[in-house]
């Protein structure tokens, strides 16, 4: 399948590739005669960028999707070593031509036997996760036709299976994952309140947070100016929910905190060895 690769990134281009979990740097903002300018504003993208990584190795829905991400991985790799020789190299014909192994399109229509069934569960494992950080990750075919709440239940409980007694608690042989409530995703005004937008909103109130410091005061004001007008983007939607819930003006640390929360729901088999768990609570978006 042609996989959409995960990234978060800042609006200058610098980005933390969620798959191979590598910090990609801009270098283009060290490009100015202003030194004190050039250190700070990569300081601050560095900032940015790491906020990423550490609430996302931090968090109970970073651990989700991380261990949704390996699950497949492993079961990929499962699936093509098993396979008949002939079959796999149809398979490397296949992608060589740009048709993709696993589609939600193509599914049953050109695998049988065991294959078929894995070949279900990867593509459930695949929905699950960019439903979790990012619906973009799948198309209007995708999120129409495909079973979200079969998709969400299965990997869930596929993924504990295989991290039962070593990252998860471990799992009865009888245990059914089930997930309680209506599975929809949150739509603002200005367009989907998604978790890869929260941990954008978290990071860019990190770097407004270093212009308290003495050192980035120095730097070209238009730093600070930037950020705001980022916020005034797709990644203040957070900020801008916030208030409008609350009917006042929230401060940053506020917004964070309430970030921070929503980031870490109660996931089972992670934390709790309940096995039911309402969608209000397991999906960020709905908890910020």
């Amino acid at each position: 399948m042609t996989v959409h690769s995960p990234r978060l990134r800042n609006s200058s281009g610098a980005e933390l590739n969620l798959r191979s979990q590598i910090l990609f740097q801009d270098q283009t903002r060290t490009r100015t005669s202003d030194l004190v300018t050039a250190v700070g504003s990569w300081h601050k993208t560095y900032v940015h960028e790491s906020s990423h990584w550490v609430r996302y190795h931090g968090s109970t829905v970073g651990i989700l999707l991380s261990l949704l991400r390996r699950t497949r991985d492993q079961l990929a790799a499962y699936t093509i070593s098993h396979l008949p020789r002939q079959d796999v190299e149809h398979l490397h014909e296949d992608r060589s031509s740009g048709l993709p192994f696993f589609s939600f399109e193509r599914y049953p229509k050109h695998a049988q036997g065991e294959l078929k069934y894995s070949e279900l569960d990867w593509l459930n494992l695949y929905f699950a996760y960019y439903l979790l950080l990012d619906p973009e990750g799948l198309t209007e075919f995708d999120t129409a036709t495909w079973d979200m709440r079969a998709a969400m239940e299965h990997s869930l409980e596929d993924m504990w299976r295989q991290g039962a007694g070593m990252e998860m608690v471990e799992c009865p042989d009888d245990v059914r994952v089930g997930i309680d409530g209506p599975l929809k995703l949150v739509h603002t005004s200005e367009g989907p309140l998604t978790t890869r937008v929260l941990f954008e909103c978290a990071a860019v109130l990190d770097e407004l947070f270093q212009f308290e410091g003495a050192f980035i005061r120095k730097a070209d004001p238009a730093l600070r100016e930037f950020l705001l007008e980022v916020l005034n983007g797709e990644y203040g939607i957070p900020c801008r929910l916030a208030r409008a819930l609350a009917g006042r003006t929230l401060g940053g640390s506020t917004v964070l905190a309430l970030i921070d929360f929503a980031l870490n729901p109660v996931v089972p088999g992670l934390n709790s060895d309940d096995p039911s768990v309402d969608w209000k609570e397991l999906y960020p978006p709905t908890g910020s």
